[in-house]
């Protein structure tokens, strides 16, 4: 009986409808926002969400902020949009490649006006 019910509803599921490509975009920017802003402000970064979403959607700066949280919002977007290429690539990021990531981006190393975009490894690049 029960196992009838979750064949149901499995077919309720495969039956509905799929979002609309432009939905699923709009979802995926108000997420990154949230998230940039959530994760730095746990950090200490005194953003609000309306000054983070305008760093991550139009690149101006906001007076009286430091240059540095603004560059944690944008190394958390770049962190964010890389973790999904990895995982659209079906090479899902392991705790080696987590790690890596994660000093680079709190270092301001993978976006900083002193240094060209990278993510610090503490190794030297490959040619």
């Amino acid at each position: 009986m029960a196992l009838a019910r979750v064949d149901a509803n499995q077919r309720e599921i495969d039956q509905a409808p799929l979002l609309p490509a432009a939905s699923l975009q709009a979802r995926g920017g108000d997420f990154t926002v949230r998230y940039a802003y959530e994760t730095t402000a746990l950090e200490g970064n005194t953003l609000s969400p309306a000054e983070t979403q305008a760093v991550l959607e139009t690149g101006v700066t906001i007076g009286g902020k430091s240059v540095r949280e603004q560059l944690e919002v944008l190394n958390m977007r770049d962190a964010l949009d890389w973790l999904r290429q990895a995982v659209r690539a079906d090479h899902p990021p392991d705790e080696e490649t987590l790690r890596t990531l994660n000093p680079g981006r709190q270092a301001g190393s993978i976006r900083s006006p002193l240094r060209p975009a990278c993510i610090w490894t503490g190794q030297r690049a490959k040619a």
